[in-house]
């Protein structure tokens, strides 16, 4: 015991050298991040970027409960365009008067989209109003004349009479918020709703939401994460994780994860190019605007939004 203990205290003791080092380098030398990053990813697996986040964070997903292998992932497969799309913030996430708005949800299923996400805060009776943060919803409060009232309840109410799939991006407490929708999500409909997880401990939960509901196999999303690709490649395929979504400026750091049981998205695309881009780079899709080949010059160059998407 008394070696263990030694060598764990030894082993502390060289991670804190390796980043009171690379801290100095920081100060002294600013650029030379850039370049530690970059010789990190190519030879190194990011292993010195997640040694370095390992100290600063108690996330750990080697401690995660693995997922069942019997999930349906029906929902993630490309649709006509022969991509996954998402509609973001229903559809307009780059417009702030319409982002999370059941306008913009019409308009995306016209558009041809049946995967759209959705942001949802509770309220003080655990409503799950359509926002992306609490800021955003008092300003949804304070204009409503010039937005609609959106709520998970309207939503509901929506996919009896539309066949979307409906991915749920929850922005305060996961298990309180997520055991609020579970309670209001009927159980035809349940496996038409798709939870977006963040931390390790929110499988759990999600494990214990689906032994009441038939939900559907969930997706991993690394927005929030500060792990590596060196740390997050052994959990993935331990997790039995089939979907992940990774930030659109960590696309070159995660797609070597690319594979036959793993489906990768991003987010958030902004324009045509960034489309083409990741599907060059082996992902399958991701969150983009409804409207987005309409602002963009260059459709050829991007296969999903090459032919116009017909309503439903």
């Amino acid at each position: 015991m008394k070696t263990l203990r030694k060598d764990f205290l030894a082993y502390r003791h060289w991670k804190l050298i390796y980043i009171a080092f690379i801290a100095m380098l920081y100060i002294l030398f600013p650029q030379v991040k850039y370049l530690i990053k970059y010789l990190d990813g190519k030879y190194f697996s990011y292993y010195l970027v997640d040694l370095y986040t390992s100290l600063n964070t108690p996330e750990n997903w080697n401690e995660a409960t693995p997922l069942p292998t019997t999930l349906s992932y029906d929902w993630a497969k490309p649709d006509r365009s022969g991509t996954i799309r998402i509609a973001h913030a229903l559809g307009a996430w780059q417009d702030d008067k319409r982002r999370n708005t059941i306008g913009a949800l019409k308009e995306s299923l016209t558009a041809g989209f049946n995967l759209v996400e959705v942001d949802l805060i509770p309220d003080k009776q655990m409503s799950l109003e359509c926002s992306h943060d609490l800021a955003e919803y008092s300003y949804n409060k304070s204009y409503l004349q010039y937005r609609e009232r959106c709520d998970f309840d309207q939503l509901i109410s929506l996919m009896r009479d539309h066949s979307f799939s409906l991915v749920v991006d929850l922005k305060s407490n996961f298990e309180k918020s997520a055991t609020a929708l579970a309670a209001r999500t009927p159980p035809e409909l349940a496996s038409r709703i798709i939870f977006q997880l963040y931390e390790p401990q929110d499988i759990a939960t999600y494990l214990d939401l689906r032994k009441q509901k038939p939900f559907a196999g969930p997706l991993l999303t690394l927005y929030r994460s500060r792990r590596s690709v060196f740390h997050m490649r052994p959990n993935i395929e331990r997790l039995n994780i089939r979907v992940l979504t990774v930030p659109i400026e960590r696309v070159k750091e995660f797609k070597s994860l690319k594979s036959s049981k793993l489906t990768l998205l991003t987010h958030p695309l902004s324009s045509c190019t960034e489309v083409a881009r990741i599907l060059r780079e082996g992902f399958e899709g991701g969150y983009m605007d409804s409207t987005l080949s309409d602002r963009s010059p260059r459709v050829s160059d991007c296969r999903p939004l090459i032919a116009p998407m017909t309503a439903e």
